[in-house]
């Protein structure tokens, strides 16, 4: 499929288990193409980096991924939409002590929070607020994704 960035997505040992071919223009449908048989509940992605970390922040997004890296938080992993599998919410809960979630200003992104509270019980669970004029972390600044860090807000205290 032409007119789209190709972007790898790897396991924990840094390992390709496949490839999320974006679009680049506005009238491309999807915006997004998975290869065949890769399986997006299965994996968190920049899961292979951010485990390094006890910390991690969660976006919808491989993009918002990217942009929140930019900004400076190398602990970034995306979901690849708004549901989160058993299998991520596995891995959340696995490798991370703490949770930010920074999802995207819309019901779908409401769901993907309110489903991470509900599967992490018991880690500390802040969230990230995305800024009004904007619907995703990808549209903000690195200054407004570092000014959203540092007034996270704290869901529930881990154990």
């Amino acid at each position: 499929v032409k007119d789209r960035i190709v972007i790898p997505v790897r396991d924990t040992r840094y390992n390709v288990v496949g490839l999320i071919g974006r679009a680049v223009h506005d009238w491309q449908d999807p915006r997004y193409l998975y290869n065949k048989g890769f399986k997006r509940a299965d994996i968190l992605f920049n899961i292979q980096n951010a485990k390094k970390f006890d910390e991690c922040i969660v976006v919808e997004g491989s993009l918002d991924c990217a942009k929140v890296i930019q900004a400076g938080y190398k602990n970034c992993v995306a979901t690849l939409g708004a549901k989160v599998s058993p299998n991520q919410s596995s891995m959340l809960r696995k490798w991370f002590d703490k949770i930010i979630i920074f999802s995207d200003r819309d019901d779908a992104g409401d769901a993907m929070c309110d489903a991470i509270i509900r599967s992490c019980e018991g880690k500390d669970l802040s969230r990230m607020v995305i800024p009004n004029h904007v619907k995703d972390p990808c549209e903000m600044s690195e200054h407004e994704i570092q000014k959203a860090y540092q007034n996270k807000q704290t869901i529930i205290g881990g154990r």
